[in-house]
């Protein structure tokens, strides 16, 4: 292959890591039916999600004698009693439409416990309950934390990322934050494709990196400027569970850097 041909494929399977999980969770990362929730049903152990499940269905019908059997006994106090009517009173009383995984992460603690938390989605006709279930490795992978969040139609379409519903002020930031990640990675197809550059891998890192960002609340609309800061990648987004989606947006200077440096950079000896 030719050294253009080479750094456009480098250059797309960068697009793909950058862009690619906004087409992967459809925007919605509680969508049970997103292309995300089909992997994680292979991703996360099947003994972890059945036991997330069954954690579940005893906290929604109050069986205590249940949870005793799969709750680390050093939870079980007081207040855990007093908490599962209120934990049992936040699901709806019908079957959820759909149900599937939508997290999960393995802790490995040395000289510790090892845990492992899975994030699980139930949709409902009037919105969705996300429930997140912290598993041990020991007491036979009882469970050590369990959380329920329930949140109607309203509440999922306004941390929802939607590019394609955007007002002005979002298309706005969108716009600026394509832009700038279109010129970084132009200049790094660039500086991969253009022979006799002395230390092009090296460059390619420093191209990509932008310092500095605008962060902005998708949701709220407030735009942040964090003065201090570094990505690899000068322009994407970010969104935590529960919370709206957050688009930043870097000064590119280390691609601002090559190009003002570029007549200069002495080429090797082919």
């Amino acid at each position: 292959m030719t050294r253009k041909i080479w750094a456009a494929i480098i250059c797309l399977l960068v697009l793909a890591i950058s862009v690619g999980g906004i087409a992967f969770n459809g925007g919605n990362v509680y969508d049970t039916r997103s292309p995300m929730a089909t992997v994680m049903k292979h991703i996360a152990p099947k003994a972890d999600i059945d036991r997330a499940e069954t954690y579940g269905q005893l906290m929604r019908h109050q069986d205590i004698d249940g949870l005793r059997k799969v709750t680390r006994p050093d939870i079980l106090n007081a207040d855990f009693y007093k908490a599962v009517p209120q934990i049992a009173a936040y699901y709806p009383k019908e079957e959820p439409i759909s149900t599937a995984p939508n997290q999960y992460s393995r802790s490995i603690a040395t000289g510790g416990i090892n845990t492992s938390t899975i994030v699980i989605a139930h949709k409902y006709a009037d919105g969705s309950v996300i429930v997140t279930t912290t598993i041990t490795d020991v007491n036979q992978g009882k469970v050590q934390l369990f959380n329920l969040h329930k949140m109607t139609v309203a509440d999922l379409n306004s941390i929802e990322f939607n590019a394609w519903q955007a007002n002005i002020t979002q298309a706005t930031m969108l716009i600026i934050a394509c832009a700038v990640f279109i010129f970084t990675l132009a200049t790094a197809y660039v500086c991969l494709a253009t022979p006799g550059i002395k230390l092009k891998w090296l460059w390619f890192i420093v191209i990509m990196a932008g310092i500095g960002s605008l962060r902005f609340n998708w949701m709220t609309q407030v735009l942040n400027v964090v003065p201090v800061d570094i990505h690899w990648g000068a322009a994407g987004y970010w969104q935590m569970l529960f919370e709206p989606a957050v688009l930043y947006v870097n000064f590119p200077l280390g691609a601002v850097i090559y190009w003002l440096t570029r007549r200069k950079i002495k080429p090797v000896a082919a």
